[in-house]
C-alpha cells in the first residue's frame, strides 16, 4: 500500500464532521468568554471583572453613562484606485463619565499591532486618549 495513502481508520463519519464543523475555534490569545452578574458576556473574564468595577463605580454615583463597546469612527469609507475601501472603526470596551473627564477604556492582555494603530488614530483624529487597563 502507498504510504501517502490514508487507510479506513483515518476517516469519520458524515455525521461525525458535521459535529466537529459545529465546534469553536480556540481563542487565539487563550482567552475564555465569561458572563457577568447582569448577563452580559464579553470576550475575556479580565474585561467582566472590569465591567463588574465600573458598575460598582457608577453605583456609589463615582461614574457615570457607563457604555460596553462604544464605536468610534475613525476613517470613512473610501474609493482608491476605483476600489470600494471600508472605513476604520475603533470599538473599545467602555466608555463613561468621571466627573467632567470622558474616558475610553480598553482592557488589554496583549497589545496588537491593530490596536495600536487604531489607539494613535483615535488621538490623532478625534483627540481622544484610550486609557489602558
Amino acid at each position: 500500500m502507498n504510504p501517502k495513502m490514508s487507510d479506513m481508520s483515518d476517516r469519520i463519519s458524515i455525521a461525525d464532521f458535521h459535529n466537529l464543523k459545529g465546534q469553536k475555534k480556540p481563542s487565539k490569545y487563550k482567552n475564555r468568554t465569561a458572563v457577568s452578574s447582569d448577563g452580559k458576556t464579553f470576550d475575556s473574564q479580565k474585561e467582566r471583572d472590569r465591567y463588574e468595577e465600573l458598575r460598582l463605580l457608577q453605583l456609589a454615583s463615582k461614574i457615570t453613562s457607563l457604555q460596553c463597546q462604544p464605536s468610534f469612527k475613525l476613517l470613512p469609507l473610501q474609493v482608491i484606485c476605483g476600489r470600494v475601501e471600508k472605513g476604520v472603526n475603533y470599538t473599545a470596551d467602555f466608555s463613561y463619565w468621571e466627573n467632567d473627564l470622558f474616558v475610553i477604556e480598553d482592557v488589554k492582555g496583549r497589545r496588537t499591532a491593530d490596536y495600536v494603530i487604531r489607539r494613535k488614530l483615535m488621538k490623532f483624529v478625534l483627540n481622544l486618549d484610550v486609557r489602558e487597563i
